[in-house]
């Protein structure tokens, strides 16, 4: 899994909104992934209002989103993505970024 955008631990204003580029590979084949904003332990942030989900095919896939980032909050967040292949094995990443008030 690669996360092109946004570079990790770039800083964003309150109500700044961002794009998300990632690509996710697998040399069997892709099943599933999910994305979203969370703290530090993995917790979504519903807030954000990224909650992706889906079932994939393939050895590739490109995934793109946006985040709206709410009035208020500050501090350091992740997005969060989790994939998994056909054998069912879980790759799990937090991507961090921040939030300046």
């Amino acid at each position: 899994m690669y996360v092109t955008n946004p570079i990790e631990h770039t800083h964003f204003d309150t109500g700044h909104t961002f794009q998300v580029a990632a690509s996710f590979t697998d040399n069997k084949g892709l099943a599933s992934y999910q994305v979203t904003v969370s703290d530090a332990s993995g917790n979504a942030l519903m807030e954000f209002g990224l909650d992706d989900s889906g079932s994939l095919s393939g050895k590739s896939h490109t995934y793109s989103a946006s985040v709206n980032i709410p009035n208020g909050v500050e501090g350091t967040y992740y997005l969060h993505f989790i994939v998994i292949d056909d054998d069912g094995k879980k790759n799990d990443k937090l991507h961090e970024f921040h939030v300046d008030n």
